[in-house]
């Protein structure tokens, strides 16, 4: 693991609540590069891709892991400027139909939150090629997105607060999983169970989420038992101290400009 200091000798890295990963497989002759989310500013990730060395127009394929604007917000930028730059037929790959649904967050007031929406036609009309990756995917022969994830787990649920804005009978008013629909009348709110949301290199969307759901989380990577454990900010800061305390050789916390290099 190697860290980049958000300030030295080079351009200073900008920090923000988003997430944008730069993933590069290296396979004998082979070399693929991934870039996956793409931050919550096109300020940030735009700089930070220059500051790092990044070249994000040698993509061999883009992945977004869910519609939250912290993890999409600069991609319209980035495929704006990618224009006749990137390779052809560059594909996107999304985890469903509610990638592209218009959120908001429900407070306990009773007031909505506007939390923005991805526009699907529009990376379409900037040549993006959009494919729905629903089932476990192979991306560019070298990495594996997981498909849309069963909920199995009776202690994994989504934010009471989440909403999805839609008309009726499309991806973003009844979601479902399988058999199960939820009924929503005219003009009411679907319950965002993020349905959409698919993963590459893992991931653990548990802020905010309650002590009971931490501890019952963390007592399941311990069954797992993995090398090593990374969360990123959607992991939230209890789970975290909660890892660090049950698992502290296990953890590794990164930070904005991290490189975490596996090798077989």
């Amino acid at each position: 693991m190697r860290r980049t200091p958000l300030a030295g000798s080079g351009s200073a890295l900008l920090a923000e609540h988003g997430l944008a990963y730069h993933l590069e497989s290296v396979r004998g002759p082979e070399r693929r590069e991934v870039l996956l989310d793409f931050s919550l500013t096109d300020l940030s990730l735009l700089h930070n891709y220059q500051a790092l060395d990044v070249d994000p127009f040698r993509a061999d394929a883009l992945v977004i892991s869910h519609g939250h604007r912290d993890h999409y917000g600069a991609l319209p930028e980035l495929a704006r400027v990618s224009q006749g730059k990137v390779k052809p037929g560059l594909t996107l790959y999304a985890g469903g139909e509610d990638t592209f649904c218009h959120r908001v967050v429900v407070t306990p007031a009773g007031h909505t939150v506007d939390q923005g929406q991805l526009d699907l036609a529009d990376l379409e009309a900037r040549g993006l090629k959009v494919v729905l990756a629903k089932q476990p995917t192979v991306v560019v022969g070298h990495l594996t997105t997981t498909g849309q994830i069963p909920r199995i787990t009776d202690f994994e649920t989504p934010p009471a607060s989440a909403r999805l804005v839609g008309p009726m009978n499309s991806a973003c008013s009844p979601t479902h999983f399988g058999t199960v629909k939820m009924e929503v009348k005219p003009g009411q709110l679907a319950v965002d169970n993020f349905q959409g949301e698919h993963a590459t290199v893992g991931g653990f969307h548990l802020a905010p989420a309650p002590e009971e759901t931490v501890a019952t989380t963390v007592a399941a990577f311990k069954t797992i038992d993995p090398d090593y454990i990374i969360p990123a900010h959607c992991t939230g800061l209890n789970t975290i101290i909660a890892i660090q305390r049950e698992m502290p050789r296990k953890l590794v916390t990164p930070s904005t400009g991290t490189r975490v290099m596996f090798g077989a």
